[in-house]
């Protein structure tokens, strides 16, 4: 029996269930008072110094780049790190040319009540407490606490504003068997909404009894979604998606039945061709008794495993 040699691609894996979540780095708190009358960024936005995040009594809440809670107004002579924070704000947003120095003088002075006369709020050259919410660090994603929602009562301390990772967690758990059929740095590929990315196992973490969580980066090992990870990864809560981790690679090339490949002594591969002569080969993918191999062309006849045989008998 003959096999004429053709095209083929071979490839094989095993299909479970990955989470995808952007977890939360930081929280920060409120420090206005009174009732949440709008809220101006949808979840999952990045926002930049001086971006409006909601509003209290109506009165805008700015968000800047600080590691000092806003704790009391600010005004003309006050001196400390809040004060360099709100300088900050104010060099980024272009009302103040100086270096920040900590120090409220009359050139901060001028800035705050230009700010505040370009952002609709009444012009007093002072900064009351709750008018800003300090993060660690701009621009960043965030996403809002569930107590700021139109009409709810806040007051100073109130959970405010979740600032997540740069990109979402993917993380996959299986059992030990699952686990046993898992390559080491195994390549995995993940899809969600007609989206595919290609990642691999990063490390290994212990979870419960019995099962392991497999922590994923991108193929090149960066962050397995890119840029847009927002359009595919919903930020309120975990997300299910499909991970196809890869145990044998796509591989294109001659195909032969594993059946026509044959070992010499020394061990080396071969296929017979119909004229007899051993054609040695090298395998590069094998799966479901399917083989691409270098050392062939496309068209060539050969035969079977026990044609060789019979023919040469």
């Amino acid at each position: 029996m003959t096999y004429t040699v053709d095209k083929g691609r071979v490839e094989r894996g095993f299909d479970f269930g990955a989470t995808a979540e952007w977890q939360v780095v930081r929280r920060a708190t409120n420090a206005a008072s009174g009732t949440v009358t709008g809220v101006l960024v949808r979840p999952g936005s990045s926002v930049r110094s001086g971006d409006v995040l909601y509003r209290v009594d109506e009165r805008p809440v700015f968000v800047a780049s600080g590691a000092v809670p806003q704790y009391r107004d600010l005004s003309a002579g006050d001196v400390g790190q809040d004060v360099r924070q709100l300088q900050q704000l104010l060099t980024d947003r272009g009302y103040l040319s100086s270096t920040p120095s900590g120090t409220f003088g009359t050139a901060t002075e001028s800035a705050v009540r230009a700010w505040q006369r370009s952002s609709g709020v009444r012009e007093t050259g002072v900064v009351p407490r709750g008018d800003l919410l300090f993060v660690d660090r701009l621009p960043s994603r965030v996403r809002l606490a569930e107590s700021i929602t139109v009409g709810a009562q806040v007051s100073p301390g109130t959970e405010a504003v979740h600032v997540l990772a740069a990109s979402p967690r993917f993380t996959m758990t299986l059992s030990d068997e699952q686990l046993d059929s898992v390559p080491p740095n195994a390549r995995v590929r993940v899809s969600t909404g007609g989206q595919t990315w290609k990642a691999q196992v990063a490390s290994l973490q212990a979870g419960e009894p019995g099962e392991t969580t497999l922590v994923l980066r991108g193929a090149r090992g960066g962050e397995v979604c890119g840029a847009r990870c927002d359009r595919y990864v919903g930020t309120d809560g975990p997300q299910r998606l499909r991970a196809t981790v890869v145990v044998v690679p796509r591989t294109s090339g001659p195909m032969v039945p594993a059946a026509a490949i044959q070992s010499d002594v020394s061990g080396g591969l071969f296929v017979t061709d119909t004229s007899g002569e051993q054609r040695p080969v090298e395998v590069l993918a094998a799966d479901g008794g399917q083989a691409i191999v270098d050392g062939l062309e496309i068209g060539t006849e050969i035969l079977l495993f026990g044609q060789a045989e019979a023919q040469s008998g």
